[in-house]
């Protein structure tokens, strides 16, 4: 009896945390089969625990059933999300959205590209994607990340390339469908919107009121004009491919 109320806790630790990782996802990352059964898993989940619970304190005492509770809501949740993830049971951690609507690895990917070329302007794309790359994978030798590097003709082909590395090919497509139909910065008109309700991209949004002068390697306020080191002109963040 007590093997068998072990067996109906981690079936039911199991079945909760499918629900959990669907349920925390938005609709079009959720599974067929969460869409048509899940309140039904959800239920099934419920019963297994209790009778679990009650067949363990049958068996043992009520401290051994509080066991089994504790190991439910405190052990199972740390152990059985990776293993679904890992089986492609529940969507990848890096494509469910935070609470602001984003993401996780496409906004850390647009960060990433755009805070490299602010911090190294006029380089070439490939560059940039490089050190995007290499940032992001950083335990990866450089021929690898260059072999990456090849197959990406621009900051959206790199992100579809990390998603399919972190989470496969699936989460490689659902990354390139969010990207083809968010909308496009109404300032560059190059990058995507990935921010909800922001009509810009992280780099008009965060430097596009930035001039660089690429002499001294400073950057100044666009309205400034010139360099206050050297005096030259300063040329347009937001503007460099």
């Amino acid at each position: 009896m007590l093997f068998a109320g072990v067996l109906l806790v981690l079936l039911a630790g199991v079945l909760h945390c499918w629900y959990a990782g669907h349920a925390s996802a938005p609709f079009p990352f959720r599974a067929l089969g969460f869409q048509m059964f899940g309140s039904v898993v959800l239920g099934i989940g419920i019963m297994a625990l209790v009778v679990g619970l009650g067949l363990t304190w049958g068996a043992t005492s009520f401290l051994g059933a509080a066991i089994a509770a504790l190991g439910f809501y405190f052990v199972l949740p740390l152990v059985t999300p990776p293993l679904l993830r890992a089986l492609g049971a529940i969507p990848a951690l890096t494509l469910v959205p935070d609470r602001k609507g984003r993401i996780p690895i496409l906004s850390a990917m647009e960060k990433s590209y755009f805070e490299h070329k602010y911090r190294y302007p006029r380089k070439t794309q490939m560059a940039y994607l490089f050190l995007t790359l290499r940032s992001r994978y950083i335990e990866k030798p450089e021929d690898w990340i260059w072999e990456i590097v090849h197959k990406c003709a621009n900051l959206q082909d790199a992100m579809v390339e990390a998603a399919r590395i972190d989470a496969g090919d699936e989460a490689a497509e659902i990354a390139r469908f969010v990207l083809e139909t968010s909308p496009v910065c109404t300032k560059c008109g190059e990058h995507r919107a990935l921010k909800p309700g922001d009509p810009l991209c992280y780099g008009c949004r965060e430097f596009g009121d930035m001039g660089v002068c690429h002499y001294c390697h400073l950057y100044w306020p666009r309205h400034d004009m010139y360099c206050h080191q050297c005096g030259r002109p300063l040329s347009d963040v937001a503007s460099q491919k």
